[in-house]
């Protein structure tokens, strides 16, 4: 989940012309593409195996972590252009500072994890790497004391099944990309969109529920398919001969605001769209620039479009996927090669194959199948491309292409990190001795 906007001294907005200028000004030069990570984890008692609550567990992590140079916010960390916050059942989210380099990627996360580790040891608090918090259930949750999740928790309780599973259970790796040109975004959000399935079945890592095996291999992804149909999933307009920043935007406008923040207050505003709210303002407030970005993080398609482009199909996992996923993004998206390649490949499919290739993928990760299409083979092709577009994009400097390693490892044997965890658990239900050797070979021991 983002963070929370700063609402002080935001200008208050007369006109949509401005948020199409709002999107437009995010452009940025080619020399000045950078790319930043965005890493969820997991936390756990070691003893109960149960989730972590916020007094006695979560808070003296934080205020351990200022020990290790980092400046305590309410519900959250920064350091050096990096920052934590707090999903709503207590995962810790690192989100990177934009960077050049994968390798900065890498860096940032093992330095993060070790810190994390030296903290969480003496509370008896382990990190899992898994997509979604296994053996526990929506009532173990302990919800983070932050307003901006009530909110969200009363208007998802009424508009899908499993709204809630997707706030407290799951877990994910994210990254996020600058676009050059209206043109530019198009492009990367169709690679994006159209990718997107194929990613989720090579990321695929949280196999486990209550009782043992979902059925799924990414059952964080299949929580997705049930969560809010207004603002979740694949954008069919995203493949529109017309689309662009006004059709984006005529997206975001009709979609309903969760609340509306001043200051520490988030007020119910009963389904208002942003569109009406802009037109006619809410109990004397105006709509500002603040309420506008803070609308757009509560939308979540799987590639979201804000001042950059956000990539959100992943399964959490260990440092090296998370480093992975940065790199191949990078490579599909900053080679102009490897992106129209990737263009030709997934442009042809219609909107119900794509929707079929997400159920697939959720369900049999790279095994998946349908008519027209094996995410497999479709897989082998991406990460080919990859490594292609980060060898060109090198330029005689260091290859960023051996960041890709896990991957290409894992569409070689067709067996993803679920996969290996049910070759080796199997399906359950689990005694408690097989549970803990499960969260031990998930979870983060040290950094590598």
């Amino acid at each position: 989940m983002s963070r929370d906007v700063d609402q002080s001294e935001s200008p208050i907005l007369e006109s949509e012309e401005e948020l199409i200028a709002f999107f437009k000004a995010s452009e940025k030069s080619s020399e000045y593409f950078r790319v930043g990570a965005e890493t969820e984890r997991v936390l756990y008692s070691k003893d109960t195996l149960k989730p972590v609550p916020f007094e006695g567990g979560i808070r003296p992590l934080l205020e351990g972590m200022t020990e290790k140079g980092w400046s305590l916010e309410p519900l959250g960390l920064n350091k050096d252009g990096m920052s934590v916050s707090l999903e709503p059942g207590g995962q810790l989210e690192l989100a990177g500072k934009p960077v050049t380099h994968t390798d900065a990627i890498r860096e940032e996360v093992n330095a993060f994890n070790r810190q994390v580790l030296e903290v969480c040891e003496p509370l008896g608090i382990g990190v899992s790497t898994l997509g979604m918090r296994p053996f526990s259930k929506v009532s173990d949750a302990c919800w983070m004391p932050r307003e901006r999740y009530r909110g969200m928790r009363t208007y998802l309780e009424s508009r899908g099944q499993t709204g809630h599973n997707m706030m407290v259970m799951t877990a994910t790796i994210q990254a996020n990309y600058d676009f050059d040109s209206e043109a530019d975004m198009v492009k990367k959000m169709r690679v994006g969109m159209g990718a997107s399935p194929v990613v989720a079945a090579m990321f695929a890592n949280s196999p486990f529920g209550p009782e043992g095996w979902t059925g799924y291999r990414s059952s964080r992804c299949a929580v997705w398919f049930s969560v809010d149909p207004e603002r979740c999933g694949l954008l069919p307009m995203v493949y529109d001969d017309d689309f662009g920043y006004r059709k984006y935007l005529d997206y975001i406008l009709d979609i309903p605001m969760f609340f509306l923040q001043r200051g520490a207050v988030f007020h119910d505003v009963e389904r208002l769209t942003f569109r009406n709210f802009l037109k006619d303002g809410f109990n004397g407030e105006k709509a500002t620039v603040a309420d506008f970005e803070t609308h757009l993080s509560t939308i979540f398609p799987e590639v979201r479009l804000k001042r950059f482009i956000e990539v959100r199909s992943a399964d959490g996992g260990p440092p090296e996927m998370a480093a992975a996923l940065a790199a191949l993004w990078k490579g599909l998206f900053y080679d102009a090669d490897s992106m129209q390649a990737a263009y030709e490949l997934l442009g042809g499919y219609s909107m119900a194959q794509r929707v079929e290739m997400q159920h697939t993928a959720a369900q049999d990760a790279l095994k998946g199948h349908g008519k027209g299409f094996h995410l497999g083979e479709l897989a082998k092709e991406l990460v080919r491309l990859g490594v292609d577009g980060l060898t060109r994009l090198s330029q005689g400097g260091e290859d960023e292409a051996h960041h890709l390693k896990p991957l290409q490892d894992i569409v070689e044997s067709g067996e993803t990190l679920a996969d290996q965890l049910l070759a080796e658990f199997g399906a359950g239900p689990f005694d408690d001795k097989v549970r803990r050797a499960l969260m031990s070979r998930s979870s983060i021991v040290a950094a590598s």
